[in-house]
């Protein structure tokens, strides 16, 4: 939801983004949306750079621009003032 707000700005559906990726981990992670053991969370996550790209060089620079960007975001939202 947070990365929603810092790419669409405050007005984001976050309800339409909440539905989303409740719909997508309890259908391709956990049906009760329960935490899921790493090793299925790893394989899941090479399925997804799979169907991105199949050369490994370019998977390992998708997976940091992910990380990059969740980082970002993160800091961006910890020096947030409510009223921005």
């Amino acid at each position: 939801e947070a990365i929603a707000i810092l790419h669409y700005g405050i007005d984001s559906d976050l309800s339409a983004v909440r539905a989303k990726y409740v719909h997508l981990f309890r259908t391709k992670l956990d049906p009760k949306g329960h935490p899921i053991p790493y090793g299925m969370f790893r394989s899941y996550a090479h399925e997804v750079l799979q169907a991105l790209d199949d050369d490994p060089q370019a998977q390992e620079m998708i997976l940091e621009q992910f990380i990059a960007e969740a980082l970002t975001g993160r800091e961006a939202l910890r020096n947030m003032t409510p009223q921005e």
